[in-house]
């Protein structure tokens, strides 16, 4: 069975952190759709895709 996991991810932009131990697991045959306001993680996280 296949899955994605993403386990404590911390991502920093210079001396900023942006994202600090974020978890996601997704299971096959799951839909994921990241939902968060204006300038937020969402970015960030596809572009960590």
């Amino acid at each position: 069975m296949a899955r994605v996991e993403w386990l404590n991810l911390t991502e920093y932009f210079s001396a900023v952190r942006v994202l600090d131990h974020f978890n996601l697991v997704v299971e096959q045959g799951e839909f994921v759709v990241l939902v968060a306001p204006l300038r937020c993680v969402r970015s960030t996280l596809v572009t960590l895709i």
